[in-house]
């Protein structure tokens, strides 16, 4: 999948990110969240920036992971996503110093967007192989606080018939490419 990843131009994944971002805010999920825990994308990976600034500007609360031991915490982005860091995978993370989502906080409704290698019909979804999101996505669903929906994104160049899931992983509530939403 990597591979498969790698040979897409840096146009079509922009061509492809923009059309799953035209899907994505006209979702429910979206439009009633107040708080969106989201990627910051990698080369390759759909591009998150304009949800990011979409979010922000129609006053929803952006949160982003940053890897601390073998946890994901979301911390949340300032308004023009400037101090970010870079950690040893090159992948931007808040600063640490940020406010972090509190799984037990007010309840409002949360939309997570999840990257991954591939995902299936089934919606499970398929790691890098660390297990970040399966362990945070399992945290979170220790607190019934929160009404959220977990949304897995990828280009439908990652959509396979199966990927491998095991016990402790989490599936997606949906799944998006620029073609469809299961």
């Amino acid at each position: 999948m990597i591979d498969t990843l790698t040979r897409l131009s840096p146009a079509l994944v922009e061509q492809k990110s923009d059309l799953i971002y035209e899907r994505l805010v006209s979702l429910t999920c979206f439009r009633q969240a107040a708080v969106v825990l989201t990627y910051l994308s990698m080369d390759g990976e759909v591009a998150t920036r304009q949800v990011v600034a979409l979010a922000q500007n129609a006053g929803k609360r952006v949160f982003a992971p940053r890897i601390t031991g073998d946890e994901l915490e979301f911390h949340l982005l300032p308004e023009q996503n400037t101090d970010l860091e870079y950690n040893s995978y090159g992948i931007a993370e808040p600063q640490a110093g940020r406010p972090l989502f509190n799984p037990a906080g007010e309840g409002n409704t949360v939309l997570i967007i999840t990257p991954g290698l591939a995902f299936d019909r089934a919606k499970h979804r398929l790691g890098r192989g660390r297990g970040y999101y399966d362990r945070f996505l399992a945290r979170l669903r220790t607190h019934n606080v929160y009404t959220y929906t977990i949304l897995g994104v990828c280009f439908s160049e990652q959509l396979l018939p199966a990927v491998p899931a095991d016990e402790h992983d989490i599936p997606m509530d949906m799944v998006m490419t620029e073609r469809e939403i299961i």
